[in-house]
């Protein structure tokens, strides 16, 4: 990475503060227990976190909520495929 001038390391770790971000989306969908409302007909997931307060309440989920998290993480990997790209023209003096 000596080759890799400081404003690129500063946008790989802009870059990697999204992708922490998105991840936590992610992971709340894919570990935390769903539920189904019979009354209100919705779905929801309880999410079970303690980072700095505690949080345990019940948050309604569509599938929609989850194409959009889908879609951010595709935009995601394509912003990755960029600045990698753009750091391998740096490295390489292309």
């Amino acid at each position: 990475m000596r080759k890799i001038g400081a404003p690129t390391i500063a946008k790989f770790n802009k870059f990697r503060q999204r992708a922490g971000a998105l991840a936590e989306k992610r992971n709340r969908v894919a570990h935390d227990p769903w539920h189904y409302g019979f009354d209100s007909k919705s779905h929801y997931r309880l999410q079970i976190t303690a980072k700095s307060t505690l949080d345990l309440t019940y948050k309604p989920m569509t599938e929609d909520d989850i194409k959009n998290i889908v879609a951010e993480i595709e935009s995601l990997r394509e912003q990755f495929q960029g600045l990698r790209d753009a750091a391998l023209k740096e490295y390489y003096k292309f």
